[in-house]
Parts: C-alpha cells; structure tokens; sequence
C-alpha cells in the first residue's frame, strides 16, 4: 500500500468521523488506523506530516491524534471520497441553511447575523448538523462569521449559490410538467422543451441561439464557445428517431460549419439509427442526447457540457455511441 492509498483512507476516514458518525469536532488516532489496514506506524507517521504540510488535518495532541480541517471535508466531497448519500446528504443541509441566510438577507431582519436557533426555527436543522456545516460554508466563502456576536451572514457568493440552485430546482419542476405533458399539446412541449434547454445550455457558458429556422418539425438551437458551433436538433415524439432526421442534421451542421450536430430525442433512436449512425462514426457528425441523458442534466447530477465532451470523446476515440448512460456499438 503507497503513501496514496493510505492518504485516501485516512481522509475518507475523517470525513465519516465528521458526517457519517456524528460526532462535533471529530478526531482521530492514526495509530490505531494504521494497526487496523496492517501498516507501520512509522509509515503513517509521514503520511500524517505530509497531510498536515497539505493543509487537510490539525494535529489536536502528541502522537497522531488528529481532526480534520474544512479542506480535508471539501476536498472528500468533491473527489467522492465519502459515502455518495452522505455526501448528498450534507450538501442538501448546506443549502437549506444558505436558504435560510438569503431569505434573512432579503428580510432585512438583522444586520448583524443570526445563529443556530433562527436556522433551526426556519429549518428544523439540529444543533450538530449546522455547526458541522457552518463552517465550510464560512471556508467556502458563503457566509462571514461576525465575530462579534457568534453569528453568521451571507455573502454575494452565497446568495449567487441560491440564485443559482433555485433556477436548478426550478427548471427541474418545470421539466417534470413536460414530461408528464401537464395542460399543453405534444407541439407546445416541443417548443418549451427547446427553450428550457437553450436557458440551461446558456448558463453554463455557451452562446445560445434558438432563432434558427427549422427545416421540418425539430427545433433547432446553435451554440458555440468561441470558434466551436454545434447545431441542436430537439425531438419529443411518440416515437424513437429513425436514421433520416439524423442525417439530415449532420448534413445541415456541415453546411453550417458546425464542428458536429447534437440531436436530442425524447423517445431515443431506432437499433437501426444507431447503426447508421455507427458506420459515419469517424466524422463524428452527430451526438446522441436521449430522455435519460436530460433527465440527469435537470437532476445537476451532470452538465450538458460534461456529457458532450464526454459523448465525442467515445465516438471520435472508440468508435462507439454513449446514450443514456450506456455504450451502443
């Protein structure tokens, strides 16, 4: 076992201490964590030396007794060190406190800040979850503690934050009506859907524009980011996608000078699409998006971005099509 492995589970091992367990101010003793995965203690003395040079533990007593700092617990989450529902869990309470701070903010109820007992009021938080929380949104720069009186306020990166996950969580109430087509015709769902899109595609950087005249009953939506064009092509029928529309977008996005066509079809796209689609796979002409792939798009469990980079990586490299979470070849 390498300095690494033995690094990771360390971390993940203050992290659980932190969250999983329960436990406010959590620390831990690497001697007995060294005994238990089998190594010497000298081995995780050194490993303890370079976490603490790092920034990722404080070293509480002599010996090797040690909690874990606000990057140690960040750096877990964003590395899924920890448990994935625990991490989950954790960045749900982080948001309902920072919820909580923006409507305080908006209320303009105090200057000063408030604490854990009007967080709990409006929240039902308890106690140890917001203290175990506060402060690595004070770390992550979303709130500033006022030193003064133990309270906490929020900042313009906070309220950004909620900004930011209340247009998520709104776009995501607003995409289940689309989907469970709730008073609109199949046509007016269409319509929609292609502007929600763009308005997500649009925050995450890219210049968006949905007025592009259609050739036929798909919605079509150029993006770019710098000299990079992609023309969009939404379909929500009854039905999965047949090889012609497909064909017919990777020859419009040359005509256009677009790197490669992005077609994204509600219903998914015939084994015989795929096919064709497969045979063409060294010019990469067109990007597969079906339900699935949205879905976890209006979920934030992944971008547009992402999964686009992601889907011409697997056809330009491997010759094979990513759709729906699953490889087609």
């Amino acid at each position: 076992m390498d300095k690494e492995e033995i690094k990771i589970i360390v971390l993940r091992r203050l992290y659980n201490g932190t969250f999983k367990d329960g436990i406010a101010e959590y620390q831990a003793d690497l001697k007995d964590v060294a005994i238990e995965i089998g190594i010497e203690s000298g081995l995780m003395e050194r490993v303890c030396v370079e976490l603490e040079r790092e920034g990722f533990l404080w070293i509480c007593a002599l010996g090797m007794i040690v909690r874990p700092s606000f990057k140690t617990l960040t750096h877990c989450e964003s590395h899924q060190l920890g448990d994935k529902e625990l991490i989950s869990k954790q960045d749900n309470l982080r948001k309902r406190i920072l919820e909580a701070y923006a409507d305080l903010y908006e209320e303009k109820l105090s200057d000063r800040g408030e604490g854990w007992d009007e967080i709990n009021r409006r929240t039902n938080i308890n106690e140890q979850d917001f203290y175990n929380n506060i402060g690595i949104l004070v770390y992550t720069e979303q709130v500033d503690k006022n030193l003064v009186f133990n309270f906490w306020n929020i900042t313009q990166k906070g309220r950004d934050a909620v900004k930011d996950f209340r247009t998520k969580k709104q776009r995501r109430e607003e995409f289940e009506k689309l989907v469970d087509l709730v008073a609109m015709t199949p046509q007016t769902r269409g319509h929609k859907f292609e502007r929600l899109l763009a308005d997500v595609i649009r925050d995450e950087g890219w210049e968006v524009d949905t007025n592009v005249k259609p050739r036929g009953k798909e919605h079509d939506i150029v993006i770019n980011r710098g000299n990079d064009y992609y023309l969009i092509s939404c379909k929500w029928e009854n039905e999965p996608t047949e090889p012609g529309p497909v064909e017919l977008l990777g020859s419009r996005a040359q005509e256009m000078r677009c790197r490669e066509g992005v077609f994204v079809s509600m219903f998914g796209f015939t084994d015989n699409c795929i096919k064709e689609a497969l045979k063409k796979a060294h010019a990469a002409e067109v990007v597969f998006f079906g339900f699935r792939d949205i879905d976890q798009i209006f979920l934030s469990e992944t971008t547009f971005t992402d999964l686009l980079k992601e889907k011409i990586k697997q056809i330009k490299h491997k010759n094979v099509i990513l759709l729906d979470g699953e490889i087609r070849e």
